[in-house]
């Protein structure tokens, strides 16, 4: 069972001290480690909450980054399909020039 730290405490105290006689120095030394090892513990589980609460806003802003950059993508890239069309030979932008030999180029002249 849970108990709080004052109920605890409580507990210990009664079960660890003679009703009508001091307490011992060893039985207030163990009351005095209990309260410390308690509050520390508290101290502890309330950090740990602070470092989830920046670890879960640490995550968002991740997540919002890399949306911001896959619509990014998207936008500049397009989304793509998954079976593109198969790669088409290009259109020639100017019609094909007539093929023309060395031999044509170099005696060209001399014929004439």
């Amino acid at each position: 069972m849970r108990l709080s730290k004052e109920e605890l405490i409580t507990k210990f105290k009664h079960y660890g001290n003679v009703e009508g006689e001091e307490p011992t120095d060893e039985f207030l030394s163990m009351l005095e480690d209990i309260t410390d090892t308690i509050d520390g513990l508290s101290e502890t589980n309330e950090r740990i909450t602070e470092l989830e609460t920046e670890l879960n806003a640490e995550k968002d802003k991740v997540k919002e980054v890399e949306k911001t950059w896959k619509q990014k993508y998207i936008d500049r890239f397009g989304e793509g399909t998954s079976n593109p069309e198969p790669n088409k030979e290009p259109e020639p932008d100017e019609p094909d020039e007539p093929d023309v030999h060395i031999d044509d180029v170099l005696y060209k002249d001399l014929s004439k």
